[in-house]
């Protein structure tokens, strides 16, 4: 009667759970093919492996077990079966079954559902070439469904829209990158910070949305710094890619009679800047200026000629004098520029083992970028940024 026939024995926890190897064994002696589920409760009771044993295929236990064929494997039992029998059947689990609750391997009832297609299923779709990586957070905006995600690209933070949950959605761009790579058109080998990967959301705070993220620092992926970033919804609901900043969620352009940490920098770059090693990628050619830490000092290092170091959006018209806080194993200079791109000023550079005081005298107009270049032999720290008026 049973020959040929597959079973699907779904085992659950009760003290009759021990009882349940023999009926697998003679269903096995039926010549049954049996596949048995067993629910977390019922592992406290008797070992899958005794189950393993006695049907020669995988028991099944973890609803998030990798190590199977590519394919829903709780639906691929259920459509394989011809009889399922559950024993023992506890009263919590027929609750579960009578009302829905499908919190393991037995109960569920639908499988994984495509929201974002990955790398293997974007081509031909709108997400070509920014497919969905990992980190996804949605949220309710005007009458749509915004769904934040890291794209295989990594260093961006993308998003798709949709007027349902978990349907329909379309590709919608970029809203940041933390190498500030495609904002007004800047390409990969253009990036203006070491990059590796990023994830965030959107966030509204006082009526103002702001996209959260993070930066790199050190020379890994694992080292991060928190930053957010104001966005703004275009009238077909859209939102324009943003630039990284210094400023960050500041309503205006930061003080320019003020004094910051040199690692508040939103541009640090030496003109091809790598990517960031991370588990299982290393990248041997490191040798780029980088955020760091020791105790409780946080600096920029490993800044050599040519680097150029930048922050906004500052209120400049009321800074008179700059000074930066540095360590040096060479002679150089820290060149001054702002978004213009001409020359305002340079700050010497001596040689110096012991976090030191230099300075420049300037006047700027209504600039709100600040960048240094260095110019020089070795490589320079730099610990803190003073404005003055």
């Amino acid at each position: 009667m049973l020959k040929g026939k597959h079973v699907l024995l779904g085992v659950t926890g009760g003290i009759a759970s021990y009882k349940i190897a023999t009926l697998a064994s003679l269903l096995v002696k039926a010549q049954a093919d049996v596949h048995v589920i067993m629910t977390e409760n019922a592992v406290n009771f008797i070992n899958p492996i005794t189950f393993e044993t006695l049907t020669g295929h995988k028991c099944i236990t973890d609803t998030f077990d990798r190590n199977f064929e590519f394919k829903v494997e709780h639906i691929a039992l259920a459509q394989l079966a011809d009889v399922v029998m559950v024993a023992p059947a506890t009263a919590n689990v027929m609750a579960k079954l009578a009302h829905g609750l499908a919190d393991d391997m037995l109960t569920v009832q639908k499988g994984p559902e495509v929201i974002l297609p990955s790398k293997n299923y974007g081509k031909g779709t709108s997400f070509e070439g920014n497919e969905y990586f990992e980190g996804p957070s949605i949220r309710y905006i005007n009458d749509k469904y915004y769904l934040v995600y890291s794209s295989v690209n990594t260093h961006q933070l993308c998003y798709a829209v949709s007027e349902k949950p978990m349907e329909g959605f379309t590709y919608g761009g970029v809203i940041v990158s933390n190498g500030d790579v495609g904002y007004q058109g800047r390409k990969e080998e253009d990036k203006l910070m070491s990059v590796g990967n990023n994830h965030g959301g959107l966030v509204c705070v006082n009526d103002q949305w702001y996209i959260f993220y993070h930066r790199h620092t050190y020379l890994n992926q694992y080292n991060r710094q928190a930053c957010a970033e104001k966005v703004y919804f275009r009238p077909d609901g859209s939102i324009p890619q943003v630039t990284i900043t210094t400023s960050g969620m500041n309503p205006e352009p930061l003080s320019g009679n003020a004094t910051y940490p040199a690692v508040y920098c939103c541009n640090l770059t030496n003109g091809h800047m790598g990517p960031l090693s991370s588990l299982g990628r290393t990248n041997p050619e490191v040798d780029f200026p980088y955020l760091t830490s020791v105790e409780d000092e946080r600096y920029i290092t490993n800044v050599k000629d040519g680097d150029l170091i930048g922050y906004k959006y500052i209120n400049l018209a009321e800074t008179k004098k700059v000074s930066i806080s540095y360590l040096s194993d060479g002679e150089g200079k820290l060149e001054i520029y702002t978004e213009n791109g001409r020359q305002k000023e340079e700050i010497n550079l001596p040689k110096t083992d012991k976090w030191t005081w230099a300075d420049a005298k300037t006047a700027f107009t209504e600039e709100k970028e600040l960048y240094f270049v260095y110019k020089g032999t070795g490589s320079i720290s730099l610990l803190t940024l003073r404005l003055e008026a």
